[in-house]
């Protein structure tokens, strides 16, 4: 299983690109975490880094063909959700076999199972959300479709640690505008913990 959650991830993850990228809840990382990440971005994928900032996607547009919903339903979240804990742990490739030409990522923990809950709250019928095997966070740092230099990213960073947990207090609602995956809507998560 783990080999085909890999390959599904790698695709599901330049789907939104490949066809334009429809609406996308996504989790920005705080500004103190993301910026040395984002300088590994600069390096080995400056045009991803030029395009979104740092974060982790919470739904894909395959999940949420409704935008309006989707939008809707971000504001609910923002009532009752409280902040949204992850771990940041190591940088990985892609896939199983992990291959670095697939891109490279931070492999991030859903500490409190808040990341799967506010899926849960978002994707409810008439979405049609990914399996929980699929339903894994994760930050990008090498996209297969902006970069070729995975292989090269994944001999400077093989065995790097990050162990770091940050609290996501927003979720943004972004789509593909031709140049990047601007912000139309940003929900603060003023509700109780998890």
């Amino acid at each position: 299983m783990a080999s085909r959650l890999g390959d599904r991830l790698s695709r599901r993850h330049t789907r939104g690109m490949d066809i334009g990228g429809g609406a996308h809840a996504t989790l920005f990382l705080p500004p103190d975490v993301a910026a040395p990440l984002d300088q590994i971005r600069r390096v080995f994928d400056p045009a991803f880094a030029a395009q979104i900032g740092l974060h982790a996607t919470l739904t894909y547009p395959d999940e949420t063909p409704h935008p309006g919903l989707l939008a809707q339903r971000l504001d609910e979240l923002g009532e009752w959700s409280g902040p949204i804990p992850l771990l940041l742990t190591e940088v990985v490739p892609y896939g199983e076999p992990p291959d670095p030409r697939r891109g490279l990522q931070v492999r991030t923990d859903d500490v409190s199972g808040a990341y799967l809950g506010a899926r849960a709250q978002l994707l409810a019928p008439p979405c049609t959300p990914h399996g929980v095997d699929e339903a894994v966070p994760h930050i990008t740092l090498v996209h297969p479709i902006t970069s070729q230099r995975g292989p090269e990213a994944w001999a400077a960073l093989a065995g790097r640690r990050i162990d770091t947990e940050v609290t996501i207090e927003r979720v943004a609602l972004v789509a593909w505008d031709g140049a990047g995956w601007p912000s139309s809507k940003v929900v603060r998560l003023t509700g109780g913990p998890w």
